[in-house]
């Protein structure tokens, strides 16, 4: 993958998340169900600081399920903006990199905009100045 709108250091640094530390963080984490013998057994052994899991607990997982949902929407939308036109892109990491890239270009070309718009008001202002000159002459 190429990060050339950002600097060695941060293309170094964005490599280093891409191999391990991105790959480590969407891991799927195991989810550890016990039957309700192994529950009692948890409960004998530590007492009654377990709790089961009840209807509160399940509408709470429903409720993280649509939000990753929605984050995943929002993921795909933010590829579709960046990209118009080609296949959407699944890689989280990758939207947020070329996400970032495309910030980074657009501030670059909004300074640059500044700039010349700088450049043409003084020009401007020197075109009246000289024009203000000639017509008193």
């Amino acid at each position: 993958m190429a990060y050339s709108c950002f600097s060695a250091q941060s293309r170094q640094w964005l490599a280093f998340l891409d191999e391990s530390l991105l790959e480590e963080l969407t891991k799927p984490q195991p989810i550890l169900v016990l039957s309700s013998e192994q529950q009692e057994q948890v409960q004998l052994q530590h007492g009654s600081c377990f709790r089961p899991r009840d209807d509160a607990t399940s509408s709470k997982a429903v409720r993280e399920k649509m939000r990753r949902d929605k984050l995943n929407d929002k993921f795909l939308e933010l590829s579709g903006a960046l990209e118009p036109g080609r296949p959407l892109k699944s890689d989280k990491s990758a939207i947020l990199i070329e996400a970032a890239c495309v910030l980074l270009q657009l501030r670059q070309e909004a300074q640059q905009l500044k700039e010349s718009n700088d450049k043409l008001r003084e020009a401007q202002s020197k075109a009246k100045q000289l024009l203000s000159l000639a017509s008193a002459d």
